[in-house]
């Protein structure tokens, strides 16, 4: 049966372990660290961890004294921003006088004209009119406009995010069964059994079976070791290059 919470996850995971069979010597604590271990690790590298949404914001007053903007802790990177301030054309906008003076002709003559100076206009914008640019520190959850307060970012503007999210495992219960997350937090709890039964080597049970922790804990870091080369190898998506 796969496992469909955090807490079927764990005894998933501690049932391929042999729990049932022999006694799993792990806190449940410790076993919540080794899923959360696994959890960031999945996070970090797995492309499926991750979706690309969009952030809306107003900016408000604190935001003017503070010159960030606060943002939740399942936010992984800001991509890009968005200023939604342009409002309605008016007759004083040279893309209303363009659209006035010649769509009425463009059913019968080519579009040529009106393409090119639309990339001249945006070009000039671009020029003399950037888009401000972005710092996002994930430690403090936080978005920094690097712009002129006051100026080009007003309170009460709105602007949009383009971000990287991870998925809530309570909204997508389906994460619990992804094949490498589940590999990794058995391995993360076998090696915390591991270590934990390193402390009573040479100690032998009431029915002289002797405890060999050290062997389990070694299994573990040599399967750890293989797990993470396959996420970065298999799921982590390529880095990009960039050149200039």
């Amino acid at each position: 049966m796969q496992p469909t919470s955090r807490a079927t996850f764990i005894e998933y995971c501690k049932e391929n372990l042999g729990d049932g069979v022999i006694h799993i010597e792990l806190t449940d604590v410790q076993a919540d660290n080794c899923v959360d271990d696994a959890l960031t690790m999945w996070r970090e590298f797995h492309y499926e961890a991750t979706q690309r949404t969009y952030l809306k914001h107003q900016i408000t007053a604190d935001d003017m004294i503070n010159h960030w903007i606060p943002c939740d802790d399942s936010i992984m990177s800001v991509v890009k921003i968005i200023q939604c301030n342009e409002g309605n054309l008016n007759i004083f906008d040279i893309r209303y006088q363009l659209r006035l003076q010649d769509f009425y002709n463009f059913s019968n003559v080519s579009m040529q004209h009106y393409v090119i100076t639309m990339e001249k206009l945006r070009l000039i914008d671009w020029l003399l009119n950037p888009e401000p640019t972005i710092a996002f520190e994930r430690l403090t959850n936080r978005i920094y406009i690097n712009a002129d307060w006051g100026y080009r970012v007003k309170q009460s503007d709105y602007f949009v995010f383009e971000v990287y999210q991870y998925l809530d495992e309570t909204t997508y219960p389906r994460i619990w069964t992804d094949k490498w997350l589940k590999a990794y937090a058995t391995c993360l709890m076998r090696r915390n059994w591991g270590s934990n039964l390193k402390k009573f080597n040479g100690i032998q049970t009431l029915g002289g079976v002797q405890l060999n922790g050290q062997a389990i804990y070694d299994e573990a870091m040599e399967e750890k070791e293989t797990l993470e080369g396959i996420l970065h190898q298999d799921y982590q998506i390529p880095c990009r290059i960039f050149i200039g």
